[in-house]
């Protein structure tokens, strides 16, 4: 098993200013890039690609609704709320500071025109609380620094330090995938920023990878999948049932939350995003609380990866990443498919938490903002292959391998359990054992 001693679940706020604990300890991972990362066995080896998925950058929360449940601080701080005031100044509300960000393009891989990566209110996506609208899951400024850092710390392994891709950006050695929402596609060009800078190259453009929302993979999709809401929904109701019961009653006891309304998943977001950001803690919620919603959140959302239907759960959320990342090992059989030296993909908290269960590297802990996967390719001089996995730049012994540098074969034997093909995870969606039962029944 690895460790994580970097980014808390939480985060803290010290000297009167915002320091999440993940951005205090950003310097250190930087500092520990060799001595935590594993050196290659023998002499020769050489690295081919490098797959980089990880989870967007801090960002408002998805349901800000629940913080009207959540008794205010004062009454100043019950008027933020009602107004709007509290999350909206922290996502950046026009195209300000574009010179500072390196200029890309959003296509769609079934083709059609290119169309510009947009900031500002009016791309915003609001969620309606009782008392106003809120901006809903956006990337914050604090999210932004968090993807240039990520990619500044790319940078220095990739470009600086083991020469895998040029200093400019070319789309021949870079390949850049992202869910189709603000907060993945600003934290993939943070990310590109950090990497290779503002300028665009002057004959290349700089490329995001889209998809229509209907047919999107890298994120577990109830549009696309009608057995995903099944196994979840179930799931959601087993966990509340059985094993986060105890930190249900200690919640319900200390918050003014309506049992209806009793979400861990949804109360551990307020808390996570008002910690990253500085702002107080609702009166009543301690930290021994805060310990315990979080707790509830991870039971909860991990109940669905180890359940009955776990093997079926976990195909569903991470399959087809998981068959692209091994086809990504593979010599292109068509101009199609994408060929790169470096790709990268920016997705959710919902697919790097089930990959973790899938690789045997699962710790019970909610991945952090801009939390991430490095898949490393390498060839030894008598060309044998082998693949490297960290996680936060933690090294990871994958499940079924006999060592950090993992055979290509045992790798693929290890993560084939849980990897489909798409017309594979099409079939596993529509599988009638996971259809709600009708109203008769």
């Amino acid at each position: 098993m690895f460790k994580r001693p970097f980014l808390n679940a939480l985060g803290v706020v010290a000297g009167g200013g915002v320091a999440t604990l993940g951005f205090v300890l950003w310097k250190s991972r930087r500092r520990g890039l060799e001595t935590n990362v594993a050196a290659p066995p023998g002499h020769g080896m050489q690295l081919i690609s490098a797959q980089i998925v990880f989870r967007h950058g801090a960002r408002t929360p998805i349901h800000p609704w629940v913080e009207q449940l959540l008794p205010p601080e004062t009454t100043d701080e019950a008027r933020q709320i009602e107004k709007d005031i509290r999350w909206a100044p922290l996502v950046p509300a026009d195209e300000q500071d574009t010179k500072s960000r390196i200029p890309v393009v959003l296509r769609d891989v079934n083709g059609g025109p290119d169309r510009e990566l947009r900031w500002g209110k009016s791309t915003w996506r609001y969620s309606r609380s009782p008392a106003a609208y809120h901006p809903s899951g956006e990337l914050t400024s604090i999210g932004y620094e968090q993807a240039l850092e990520l990619g500044r710390l790319l940078r220095e392994r990739y470009i600086v330090q083991l020469g895998l891709v040029p200093e400019v950006y070319s789309s021949k050695h870079v390949y850049a995938r992202s869910t189709n929402m603000n907060r993945t596609m600003q934290t993939a060009q943070g990310v590109l920023t950090g990497m290779f800078g503002s300028h665009k190259p002057e004959a290349d453009d700089v490329v995001i990878h889209i998809v229509p929302w209907a047919q999107e993979y890298l994120i577990p999709n109830s549009r696309n999948c009608p057995a995903y809401h099944q196994i979840f929904h179930h799931a959601d109701i087993s966990a509340h049932d059985d094993c986060v019961a105890e930190e249900r009653r200690k919640v319900m006891d200390a918050l003014p939350v309506p049992e209806n309304k009793m979400h861990f998943v949804y109360l551990r977001d307020i808390l996570v995003a008002r910690r990253t950001h500085g702002l107080p803690t609702p009166p009543g919620v301690t930290p021994e609380l805060e310990r315990t919603i979080d707790s509830g959140a991870v039971k909860a959302f991990h109940h669905s990866f180890h359940g009955k239907d776990s093997v079926a759960a976990i195909q569903i959320s991470c399959g087809w990443v998981l068959h692209t990342l091994l086809e990504n090992l593979k010599p292109k059989a068509d101009e199609f498919q994408p060929s790169a030296s470096i790709y990268l993909y920016s997705a959710h908290d919902s697919l790097l938490s089930p990959m973790l269960v899938a690789m045997g590297a699962d710790d019970s802990q909610w991945p952090p903002y801009c939390s991430h996967f490095n898949v490393e390719h390498y060839k030894d001089k008598n060309n044998k292959e082998f693949v490297k996995v960290s996680f936060n730049d933690e090294d990871i012994t994958v499940r079924g391998c006999s060592s950090v540098y993992c055979p290509v074969k045992e790798f693929t034997e290890s993560m084939n359990k849980h990897a489909l093909s798409l017309p594979h995870f099409r079939k596993l969606c529509r599988d009638s054992k996971y259809k709600p039962a009708s109203k008769d029944a």
